[in-house]
């Protein structure tokens, strides 16, 4: 199994949900999905790294 190609899509979608956090100009709700606790500590490198 290519844990690495799902690693990468994992990140990309984590980097996408932070810049939809992150986004002034959307105002819009934004839906978190249900997150293990590797992909929250992603997500959060993400928006401190988007900060």
């Amino acid at each position: 199994m290519r844990t690495d190609v799902i690693s990468h899509g994992k990140n990309d979608q984590m980097m996408r949900l932070a810049l939809e956090l992150v986004s002034t100009e959307l105002k819009r709700k934004v839906t978190i999905p249900a997150l293990t606790g590797s992909e929250l500590k992603q997500l959060m490198m993400w928006l401190k790294a988007l900060k």
